[in-house]
């Protein structure tokens, strides 16, 4: 079971990126869980080509490189 930060925090993506992306691909959330349906060949063909865009950005866009952190007291 992999959880959405988790996959966010692999691709160097937000959360919110990888829970849109699944429900493009047709996924829904019940109970706490993201739960396939039956993919027909379209949906299979969608999913692959968001999982390559997913991994073509993240080998573009290295996530640190974008973060800003302050400490303010």
């Amino acid at each position: 079971k992999v959880l959405p930060r988790e996959l966010a925090r692999e691709l160097g993506v937000s959360t919110a990126t990888v829970s849109l992306y699944l429900k493009l691909i047709g996924k829904i959330k019940k109970l706490d869980k993201w739960i396939p349906h039956e993919l027909n060949e379209l949906q299979k063909t969608e999913c692959q080509e968001a999982y390559s865009s997913l991994l073509l950005r993240k080998s573009r866009e290295p996530f640190l490189d974008r973060i800003i952190t302050c400490n303010k007291k």
